[in-house]
């Protein structure tokens, strides 16, 4: 995985590159945790990126995990959203 935090005129940018091992762990149902400081934050905290065939599986599964819960501000912005 190929990770960095960039700066210009527009602000800044995480980028997160991942190659096809992360994408065959993602797709095995895996998740994908990534310590805010190998990015070049320091603060407390972990980007997770993670991976399901639709938005509302994908929700199910954190939550399944304890991820999220009903107090977790939730933005899905695909076709398929809970209502």
């Amino acid at each position: 995985m190929m990770k960095f935090l960039g700066r210009n005129s527009r602000g800044l940018t995480i980028g997160l590159g991942l190659n096809r091992e992360n994408l065959d762990k993602l797709v095995e149902g895996k998740m994908i945790s990534v310590p805010l400081a190998q990015v070049g934050i320091e603060l407390p905290g972990h980007i997770l990126i993670f991976f399901g065939e639709t938005e509302d599986v994908m929700e199910d599964k954190l939550r399944e995990n304890g991820l999220i819960t009903e107090k977790t501000n939730v933005r899905q912005e695909g076709p398929e959203k809970k209502e």
